[in-house]
């Protein structure tokens, strides 16, 4: 991210023979992540310097039956511990990944464990 800063994610997901990455969602189910490849996120500096401290938080996502992430369907909990600019840079990215389409129509939900780590 910046200079003694580093940002981690800790996601369920698989990765196949041909390196697509599929991510759990709570159901138990499997989504294949288009786009992008791998499943990153990018603190800009400017936005890294915005925090202290170690922050750890839970990022909560709706994916559509078409594969989407609507960016209001994205929560970042306890909000109290990202400002508002961090947040929205991460929901911002996150709505920009795309899924494999379930062809049952419904939707997923998931989650994972990110942080936010000062050197």
């Amino acid at each position: 991210v910046a200079d003694g800063i580093k940002s981690r994610a800790s996601i369920s997901s698989a990765k196949s023979a041909t390196g697509a990455v599929s991510i759990q969602m709570s159901d138990g189910s499997s989504r294949q992540l288009l786009y992008p490849k791998n499943p990153s996120i990018f603190i800009s500096e400017e936005n890294a310097r915005l925090v202290d401290s170690t922050r750890n938080v839970e990022i909560r996502f709706v994916v559509q039956p078409d594969g989407s992430v609507p960016f209001g369907e994205i929560a970042i909990r306890p909000a109290s511990l990202l400002p508002d600019p961090i947040q929205r840079e991460i929901k911002k990215q996150i709505s920009e990944w795309k899924f494999s389409e379930d062809p049952s129509g419904r939707k997923g939900i998931a989650a994972f464990d990110y942080t936010l780590e000062i050197r």
